[in-house]
């Protein structure tokens, strides 16, 4: 497989420059996939929903980002529904966004994770006990157990931790028929729990739960300081 990367793309003339470059770089290098580093195309800081489409439609399969992903607010809903935008997983569990995807390349599903370095930048976890606990977790799985297990937390993180463990609910979930989720299911559910009808993954549950404990602290204290309106959007942060 032949990945293409793509550093820094800054602002109007970044993505100018890419569109002019893109059709050479794609017949010099045939890649299957092409991943680029988004987070400051929205006037030389920061991402959009509308810098961040543009990319897309140039080629790019995955979008990476870092400290400035969160320059622009009115992003914050898009990153949380953009499968392909990812921020650094190293960062609060309860940031907007979300820290790795699995796209599918031909016939295959590639998974891409984003980390930040913490030298002189701000991060929640190190980037190397991160990724320790991805590859702990998921070190047994191929590209397509990979890609199921990520779908399953993305659902469990939206769903209050936890979802049902209904088989044909699953399948649905991980995008694949009953059948073949029923064939790979084993290995995938390792690191997750069972109990009375309800999947979890212990680490995540916490982390959803502390996430919720800081978000309402914040609230209380901005409702002490500026009231109703402006607390419920500093909860969010």
């Amino acid at each position: 497989m032949r990945i293409l990367f793509i550093g820094d793309i800054v602002g109007r003339p970044g993505r100018a420059g890419l569109a002019a470059a893109m059709p050479e770089l794609r017949e010099r290098h045939s890649p299957d996939l092409v991943i680029a580093n988004g987070e400051n195309t929205a006037g030389g800081l920061g991402i959009t929903e509308k810098t961040a489409r543009e990319l897309f439609e140039l080629g790019v399969g995955v979008i990476t980002t870092g400290n400035h992903v969160y320059r622009h607010r009115d992003a914050y809903e898009f990153l949380d529904r953009a499968d392909q935008v990812i921020r650094p997983a190293n960062y609060m569990a309860g940031n907007p966004g979300r820290g790795y995807t699995v796209v599918p390349v031909g016939d295959r599903r590639v998974g891409v994770v984003n980390l930040s370095g913490s030298v002189q930048l701000k991060v929640a976890r190190s980037p190397f006990t991160e990724a320790d606990a991805l590859i702990a977790d998921t070190s047994h799985m191929t590209p397509e157990e990979f890609g199921a297990y990520v779908r399953l937390l993305i659902a469990m993180w939206r769903h209050g931790g936890k979802i049902s463990d209904d088989p044909k609910e699953l399948a649905r979930i991980v995008g694949l028929s009953p059948r073949r989720w029923r064939s790979i299911a084993e290995k995938v559910l390792r690191p997750c729990q069972k109990s009375g009808g309800i999947l979890s993954q212990k680490r995540l549950t916490t982390t959803w739960f502390e996430v919720q404990e800081m978000r309402e602290k914040r609230a209380n204290a901005a409702l002490k300081r500026w009231g109703n309106r402006h607390a419920r959007a500093y909860a969010k942060q």
